[in-house]
């Protein structure tokens, strides 16, 4: 079996589970006789039984076992299923699952199922051109076309692809279609992103969310602070009247992808950011704050920091923090200081490094 990269495994395991259990709600009050009989099948067998009777399976019984599954309520019975697929994945031909993923009497998972594989397959694979022309194919659903894109890996070559995909949809499909631009020709997508920001006429959440997302990488990446700003304040409209969730959601992510000052105690003073959402920014903007620690902080900066480690305690911004405790002589503020010291002390938790490629420009 050829390997594949963990991050990829782990990636295209999360999406099946995350896609079965809309059909497993769906499907399973049906009382399936042939669910019943797979239960049956495996019923009172540990882990290491089900994995050898797995392995018995000819390629076509598996798929055809995997099919059933997606009815189960669930989502846990299809785990062994999958690993099985992953390592027997070489069996099968790009041309016999191209053929799974356009036959439209195979249940959705199962399609989606046969995405994921194909794509683990040729993970290494820079051509991929039998996989893409079903992106250009006006009979398959564009939800298989938005898991394609989502993970297949791109060209230069595959610009136009793209933008037509971007332009032809309104739904998840826009979304991840200027997401993979952005990848190969950033320029584009970040021309293509202002105009949706510009535009008088309404956009799809999908398409101003992907736009957000885009421009923030963009302007990061070029040290833009003017427009920089411009796009914190354009987010803080959208967070604050928006009535779509998602948008509102990606427009938080969108500020705290600018990874400077401003951008995160905005975000940390905004009341209309969910506490989750605000955690997730400090996270990702530890350095920054660290760096606001560091660098002669005002007392407005002080205290958003503060209101940050009240939220998600980070240890590693201790030592500036008790720095900034000698810059001021407000005694308020510095009990507030010790106070939050302490609390970091008894809850804080490692900074995530992660986040420092990003920080340098990445």
């Amino acid at each position: 079996m050829s390997k594949i990269s963990s991050k990829l495994f782990l990636g295209v395991l999360i999406l099946f589970l995350l896609s079965i259990g809309t059909v497993a709600v769906v499907d399973a009050s049906s009382n399936d006789s042939a669910l019943v009989k797979v239960f049956q099948k495996y019923l009172n067998k540990d882990e290491k039984e089900v994995k050898k009777e797995i392995s018995k399976l000819t390629k076509q019984e598996l798929l055809e076992e995997i099919s059933i599954l997606t009815s189960s309520p669930n989502q846990n019975d299809l785990i062994p299923f999958f690993y099985e697929l992953v390592e027997r994945k070489d069996e099968f031909s790009n041309s016999e699952l191209i053929k799974s993923i356009k036959d439209k009497k195979q249940k959705k998972a199962t399609r989606e199922l046969m995405i994921d594989t194909y794509i683990m397959k040729n993970e290494k694979n820079k051509d991929n051109s039998e996989i893409k022309k079903l992106l250009v194919d006006p009979t398959l659903d564009e939800d298989l076309k938005s898991r394609i894109v989502a993970q297949l890996n791109f060209s230069s070559e595959d610009e136009e692809l793209l933008t037509n995909l971007f332009e032809e949809s309104d739904e998840l499909l826009a979304f991840h279609s200027l997401k993979r631009l952005s990848k190969i020709n950033s320029e584009k997508a970040a021309k293509i992103s202002e105009e949706i920001l510009a535009s008088k006429k309404t956009s799809s959440p999908e398409k101003l969310s992907a736009s957000l997302k885009v421009m923030a990488n963009h302007y990061r990446k070029n040290n833009n602070s003017v427009k920089s700003k411009e796009l914190i304040r354009y987010s803080e409209k959208i967070i604050e009247t928006s009535k779509d969730e998602v948008l509102k959601d990606s427009a938080v992510f969108a500020v705290s992808d600018l990874m400077n000052a401003e951008a995160i105690i905005s975000l940390i003073n905004n009341e209309n950011v969910d506490r989750q959402l605000k955690a997730f920014s400090i996270d990702q903007n530890y350095m920054i704050l660290d760096d606001i620690l560091e660098n002669s902080p005002t007392e407005l900066e002080i205290e958003a920091v503060i209101k940050a480690m009240q939220i998600y305690p980070i240890s590693d911004l201790s030592i500036n923090l008790e720095k900034a405790s000698k810059s001021t002589s407000n005694k308020n503020l510095i009990k507030e200081i010790q106070d939050t010291l302490d609390f970091i002390e008894k809850n804080g938790v490692q900074a995530n490094k992660k986040w420092q490629d990003r920080k340098d420009g990445n």
